[in-house]
């Protein structure tokens, strides 16, 4: 079929879609009430999603470093847990209101899918009810896949789906834009600030010169490599190309077309920002992945046209190259470790994650550990090569297997039906079978919803953010703003992400962010995973085959509201009050108050779910203070609750040690030696904490048990060949060897 022949048909269609509607430019009152849920669930959708790229969101907001060190009146430029988990809760009314639009309008629940989501977000909850770090990180996992839900039940009306997309697109500009400003100019001012307060920096840390912790901290500060907000290269990397890859598609679909090309021209602009970007994140697992999808799709493209294969042989394919990435690590580690660190040691580290994540499965294959404590666990079921303590696995079905068991399982399965959903996509709007169950809404409406998401979005980052804009970055943030809605607005009013190129750029899209996922953290982090779990909702979309009966909408609103209701209860106002909490204690202690400060402490852990890491702060307080009795019993409670069993014994021998060297008192040095040793317990592959237990019983006079300790250390040492920053340094070893000649 020519060109000219696909226009007229174009154009009878759009007739008879006329006649069908009355009128595709106006929307009748009722109509418009109809579609009031979903035009609401859209905009927040994306707000959402551009929100959470674009704010730094922290895992923990007071206590990471010393309040007395950092002024806690001081503007933040992030969102602490409380911001985390309000947003959270939000993508879960907008997934309500993507299901009550479906539901208005008589069309398809995915309810298989509703209720594997719930099954994992109830095995979240339940580790969440007594581990604060697992309700906080799993809380970002439940509000991700709600909003990719929420993007596959909107993204069956072509409205909402090519806004959604539209503003994937758009996003580029302003993540482009900080990479760019942040290894041109932010990344010499950090340098340069930590070399002018370095001192100032180890202290308020509390690092030692030299220590393991500042080598590590300065190999990553000196690497000139993209990350915008996300902190991690391989994740912006993966964000980049799944973005540019849409974008590109788009692009392609525009420059083919006669009467388009001026916005083929800017859409191509932005996924040249999107490459070039990917180029600065220096992240080769990402452009690999990207190269390997298009390459993928390119072929199976071909042979589906030669051999006329339907929908199913996207699928497999789809299947077969994202495991791919799973085979890769696989193959990496059945040929074993290199005999240097000069070696490949990317997809080995890999493999040890996943060998360590199978034994923490085995411990408790029904709930698995909890979301929060992969990094404790990996301390004792790692291999002994390995000379990392990881929190993640670096592949999501691994994640959630090994955090959540059965719950995890059950959202495993959702990523599945979403692989093969991006797979079908693309023959069934090829085959015209994504039916409009609505008229395309007029310029207006979706000028208006673009507007009001970068309004929403960019808004709140300017809020958030204020403080640090100078002329520059202000004129910076203003551009990207204002070039996110454009490119929304403009993609949105076309059917250009209908088109046979950008139908199978959304197909590369989402093959690259599912295959380089089997080896890194996108889908797990707390900012990339909305954004990419919206975008891929949004691109595997099914159409409305099968109506159901609206009555459905009256019993879904009350089990929806019950959802919010739990939710709230269970995951908001618990980290909200223990955040306040904390905020209190912290300004207490900044004042001088350390009493007022410590008790605040506990009020903390009373107010939500029991979080050691606060336990252990009011125990350093406690010895601060002169009452180390107090400070060992709350150590001692807090490791009741099975959290940071390692941390908790070190800071405990920490404390002894600390009360002999002042006092000389034999029974300090001996529970400083019983603390050190149960730490190497919970950490037989810790360096350090070999050499501390190992320097505690050489105090004692214990000379044979320090000395097997330090034994220990240096095989632990030579192990860790690796990576030689984890390895003893010279004079420490040669300290070391004396003590064992001596």
């Amino acid at each position: 079929m020519n060109r000219g022949e696909r226009r007229e048909r174009g154009a009878d269609a759009k007739v008879m879609n006329q006649t069908d509607h009355s009128s595709a430019s106006a929307i009748s009152a009722p109509s418009a009430v109809c579609l009031l849920p979903g035009l609401i669930a859209t905009v927040g959708l994306i707000t959402l999603a551009a929100l959470r790229t674009l704010v730094m969101f922290s895992p923990q907001l007071y206590w990471m470093i010393d309040p007395r060190a950092v002024n806690v009146d001081i503007p933040t430029v992030e969102f602490g847990p409380t911001g985390a988990a309000i947003t959270d809760w939000l993508c879960v009314v907008v997934l309500l209101l993507a299901i009550v639009d479906r539901l208005l309008r008589g069309g398809r629940v995915r309810w298989i899918l509703l209720t594997l989501w719930l099954t994992g977000a109830g095995f979240v909850l339940f580790h969440g009810h007594d581990d604060a770090e697992s309700l906080r990180l799993g809380g970002d996992w439940l509000g991700a896949m709600a909003l990719g839900l929420a993007g596959l039940h909107l993204g069956v009306d072509v409205n909402w789906r090519r806004l959604i997309l539209a503003a994937a697109v758009g996003l580029i500009v302003p993540l482009a834009g900080q990479a760019i400003y942040q290894v041109t100019v932010e990344h010499a001012m950090t340098v340069q600030n930590y070399e002018e307060h370095k001192a100032e920096i180890i202290r308020e840390r509390g690092w030692t010169e030299g220590s393991t912790e500042q080598v590590k901290y300065e190999e990553r500060l000196h690497q000139l490599e993209a990350t915008a907000r996300f902190g991690f290269s391989n994740i912006f990397g993966t964000v980049m190309a799944t973005l540019s890859l849409i974008a590109l598609g788009a692009a392609v679909t525009l420059l083919l077309s006669e009467p388009r090309k001026a916005e083929g021209y800017v859409i191509a602009a932005a996924a040249m920002m999107g490459l070039i970007t990917l180029g600065l994140t220096f992240s080769k697992g990402a452009l690999l992945a990207m190269i390997i999808a298009v390459v993928a799709t390119g072929m199976v493209c071909a042979v589906s046209h030669v051999l006329k294969l339907g929908a199913a042989w996207w699928r497999i394919a789809a299947v077969v190259v994202v495991a791919m990435g799973l085979g890769a690590v696989a193959v990496r580690g059945a040929m074993g470790p290199p005999e240097t660190a000069a070696g490949e040691r990317s997809l080995l580290f890999r493999w040890h994650y996943w060998q360590a994540a199978e034994r923490m499965l085995e411990q408790d294959p029904i709930t698995g550990i909890g979301p929060g404590r992969f990094q404790q666990h990996y301390l004792t079921t790692k291999n002994p090569l390995n000379p990392e303590e990881v929190s993640d696995p670096h592949n999501v079905f691994v994640a959630y297997l090994s955090t959540l068991g059965i719950g995890g399982a059950a959202w495993v399965m959702v990523l599945i039906a979403m692989l093969c959903g991006a797979a079908g996509c693309v023959k069934r709007l090829e085959t015209d079978e994504m039916k409009v169950d609505a008229p395309p809404l007029n310029e207006p409406w979706l000028w208006g919803a673009a507007i009001a998401a970068g309004v929403l979005a960019c808004g709140t980052q300017y809020i958030a953010e204020w403080h640090r804009y100078w002329i520059e970055t202000s004129a910076l943030w203003v551009a990207a703003s204002v070039l996110f809605v454009i490119i929304t607005g403009m993609l949105a009013r076309r059917d250009t992400l209908d088109g046979p190129y950008a139908r199978l750029g959304l197909f590369a899209a989402a093959i690259t962010l599912l295959l380089h996922s089997q080896i890194e953290m996108t889908l797990t982090n707390t900012m990339a995973a909305p954004l990419m779990f919206a975008t891929l909702g949004a691109i595997v979309a099914a159409p409305s085959i099968k109506p159901h009966p609206r009555w459905q909408l009256f019993t879904m609103i009350p089990v929806g509201l019950a959802v919010l209701v739990t939710l709230m209860i269970l995951h908001v106002i618990p980290v909200a009050t223990q955040q306040s909490t904390l905020a209190a204690a912290a300004d207490r202690l900044q004042r001088g108050d350390g009493r007022t400060a410590i008790a605040l402490l506990e009020q903390a852990n009373a107010d939500g779910p029991f979080d050691a890491r606060i336990a252990q702060d009011r125990a350093r307080l406690l010895a601060e203070a002169g009452r180390p009795d107090q400070a060992v019993d709350v150590l001692a409670a807090a490791r009741d609750h099975g959290q940071l069993l390692a941390q908790l014994w070190r800071t405990e021998a920490a404390i002894a040690a600390n009360v002999w060297q002042q006092h000389r008192r034999a029974d300090w040095l001996k529970r400083a030696v019983y603390a050190a040793e149960h730490a190497t317990l919970y950490d037989p592959f810790g360096i350090n904490t070999h050499v501390i237990a190992g320097d505690l019983a050489y105090q004692a006079g214990r000379i044979d048990q320090a000395r097997a300790l330090y034994r220990k250390a240096l095989q632990l040492s030579d192990q860790a060949y690796l990576d030689p920053n984890k390895q003893l340094p010279v004079d420490e070893r040669a300290r070391l060897t004396g003590r064992l000649g001596g």
